[in-house]
Parts: structure tokens; C-alpha cells; sequence
């Protein structure tokens, strides 16, 4: 009971208040990772943990949304290494100060953080993070965290309606998408460690690593949950379903026109690595997205504002990277690529704006950069700069 207080405790914190801020907006949306040199930047400014904790991967992953109430976006950084035991943390930075977020039942390498998925609801606010090496209920099974007015929710397979099972070294959670109604979110987990391996509980089973992605629909009406499961040779027959196609790897959602698209990578998928986007219209299969001469397309994924779908594969040409874009109808092309082998350009995208698109290469010129229409450079003191984007 004492957990279940300090968990409501903790949230109510959060609520918005319905107070405007009295100070200025920081002119960007957006937040730039560096999880080796422990910060964030945004709107010129540099965040770091609180409290001057280092090794806590501070930055692993970023996200935006409005949070405590003002009008301006407030950034949410996880720091899947936070800790004495890598349990994991995320920080919510906004104009009223710093909270900490933290697993309901904080466990050893759980990495709590690891993912995230914030989104802007009519009246309100929804945050989702990963905890893929939780032992959920297995070693590595992996575990998802709700945060929202309405309280604090923690899932996994074993949730009551969740399709399928918990078994070692799922990751389940280790990406995450808000999908479909803006009112009515669906959550898509992907758990790209999944085996294929039939129904029931094995382990290092059938296709190992196959990978597959889970829709929980309408996931703040709470359980029992109604749910969808793809595994790779379900979602298309055009490309082969393999061991280690690490399908789920990514994910992103976007909506147009009342019809609601999901996408996810499978960066290991193909001959030689190639990788594979599979896109979904209104939770049904539409295609699957090939691109001749890519290593590792579905690294990374984001669309844009005008609707294309962005897929970034890092490893291409000795990691010099790479960015196609592909329209919902099928489309396809190449954007520029800067030139600069082992630079991983692609490793992390993010929309800008109505059409642009931020484009993350964590190690050009040995510590990173972030490309919009021209490369910004790493800022002083910067590691891998352009890890992660939003």
C-alpha cells in the first residue's frame, strides 16, 4: 500500500495544472542525446542528471511532450544506467524543476528508460518507458511502464488479455510507439528478441531473435487489454523470416487523413544485412520496404510532417550511413548523406518542423553531429552526440 501511495504520489506531481508559463518557450523542440557525455541539449540548453550522478547513460533515449501544464514542451531523458545496480531512471525536465521517475519495483539491470514514447492527449498526457532487460517474469523477458494522470500502470506478457509470453531474453519494450485515436492511443511494443518458436514458453527455440511487434489498443482503459501480435511472416511474405532479423527493432506511428500508419525496422533482415521497414495502415499489413545496396534500413525510424516515412541505416557503405524516405503510397528516395566513413549517419531520426527532418551521426568527426539542412557540430565536450533525437 505504501508503494502503490508514493506511485500516485509521485504522478500527481506531474498533472497538469492548467498554469502559463510566465517565461518564454525555448525557441527549439527539440532534444539531442549524448548518453556518453551524459546530456541532453535543448533550447540552448545543456541538461545534465540531477544530482551529478555519472554512468547513468543520461540521454539514451529523449522525448517531448507537455507535461506539468505550462504551454511550453517539457523534455523527458532516460538514463537506463541510473543507479547502483543499473536499475534505470527517467528524468522529466520543466519549467517548475527536475522529477525523477522510476520503476514501481525497481530491479537490477532492468534498465528502466532504456525507451520512450510521450504523447500529447486532448486534456492531458501519456509517457511510456521501455524496461527491456526487466526479469518480467524470466531473465530479460522485459516490462513496460505507464505514467499519465490517471496513475502509473506497469505491463508485460503475463498482463491479463496480453498476447503471448514472457520468456528469456524477449526485451520486450524495447521500442515503443503511441499509435491509431489521439483520444484513445494504442501502445506498440516491439520486441525484436523475441523468438518464433510456436505457442507456450520455450527457451532459444525456433527462429531465434526472429522478433515481433505487439499493438496493446486503447491502452489507458486498462486490463484486460486487447492485443495484436506480427511476427515477420505474418506481417509480409516478401521478406524471408530468419533468426536474428531483429524485427521490432524500431518503431513510429504518424496519422493522415484519418487513416493511421505504423512502421517498424528490421534492420538485420535480408541478404547481407540489408534491413526492412514494414509499414501497417489501420493496424493491416500494407507493405514491406526494401532498398537495394542499404545495411541496416529500420535502424532508425521517424515520419515527418508531411507524412513520408524517414528509415535510416547506419551501416551502410563502412558505416558512412544513409536516409531514405518513402511516401505511404511508395516512393522512395535517397536524401544526402555527408561524407565521412564510420560516421553512422541515420543512427537516430526525428521530424522537424512540416517537412524537415533531423538526422543523428553519433560518431562524425569523433564525437557527432546532427544534420538538418546542414550539419550542426557537437557541442563542446560532446561524445556521441546525435545518439538520440526528438
Amino acid at each position: 500500500m505504501t508503494r502503490l501511495l508514493a506511485a500516485l504520489l509521485l504522478v500527481s506531481a506531474l498533472v497538469p495544472s492548467g498554469t502559463a508559463s510566465a517565461t518564454p518557450c525555448p525557441a527549439t523542440t527539440h532534444a539531442v542525446g549524448d548518453p556518453f557525455a551524459e546530456t541532453v541539449a535543448f533550447g540552448g540548453q545543456t541538461l545534465r542528471p540531477p544530482g551529478g550522478e555519472t554512468n547513468t547513460g543520461f540521454g539514451w533515449a529523449v522525448a517531448t511532450a507537455h507535461v506539468d501544464g505550462d504551454r511550453c514542451l517539457d523534455v523527458v531523458v532516460g538514463a537506463p544506467y541510473a543507479g547502483d545496480d543499473d536499475q534505470g531512471a527517467v528524468y522529466v525536465f520543466g519549467a517548475g524543476g527536475v522529477q525523477t521517475l522510476t520503476a514501481r519495483d525497481p530491479r537490477e539491470d532492468a534498465h528502466f528508460g532504456w525507451s520512450l514514447a510521450a504523447a500529447d492527449l486532448p486534456g492531458g498526457w501519456v509517457l511510456a518507458v521501455g524496461e527491456p532487460h526487466a526479469d518480467d517474469p524470466l531473465t530479460d523477458a522485459g516490462a513496460v511502464h505507464l505514467f499519465s494522470p490517471r496513475g502509473q500502470a506497469r505491463l508485460n506478457q503475463e498482463s491479463d488479455g496480453m498476447i503471448g509470453n514472457g520468456e528469456v531474453g524477449d526485451m520486450w519494450g524495447w521500442s515503443l510507439a503511441f499509435h491509431g485515436d489521439p483520444a484513445r492511443p494504442d501502445l506498440a511494443v516491439g520486441v525484436p528478441y523475441e523468438d518464433d518458436d510456436g505457442t507456450g514458453i520455450q527457451v532459444a527455440s525456433g527462429i531465434v531473435d526472429a522478433g515481433t511487434v505487439v499493438v496493446i489498443k486503447d491502452v489507458l482503459s486498462g486490463a484486460p487489454y486487447t492485443t495484436r501480435k506480427w511476427d515477420l511472416g505474418q506481417a509480409t511474405k516478401d521478406v524471408p523470416e530468419e533468426a536474428g532479423n531483429r524485427f521490432g527493432w524500431t518503431l513510429a506511428a504518424t496519422r493522415i487523413g484519418g487513416v493511421s500508419y505504423l512502421a517498424a525496422g528490421a534492420p538485420l533482415a535480408g541478404p547481407r544485412d540489408a534491413g526492412m521497414v514494414q509499414l501497417w495502415a489501420d493496424l493491416s499489413p500494407a507493405r514491406a520496404i526494401t532498398v537495394p545496396g542499404t545495411t541496416g534500413l529500420g535502424w532508425a525510424l521517424a515520419f515527418t510532417g508531411d507524412g513520408r516515412l524517414a528509415m535510416g541505416h547506419p551501416y551502410t557503405k563502412g558505416a558512412t550511413g544513409g536516409v531514405h524516405t518513402t511516401t505511404v503510397d511508395g516512393t522512395v528516395a535517397a536524401l544526402p548523406v555527408p561524407p565521412q566513413p564510420g560516421q553512422r549517419y541515420g543512427w537516430s531520426l526525428a521530424a522537424d518542423g512540416a517537412s524537415g527532418l533531423l538526422v543523428g551521426a553519433p560518431d562524425r568527426d569523433g564525437v557527432g553531429a546532427v544534420s538538418t539542412s546542414a550539419t550542426t557540430p557537437a557541442p563542446a565536450g560532446s561524445v556521441d552526440y546525435g545518439h538520440a533525437v526528438d
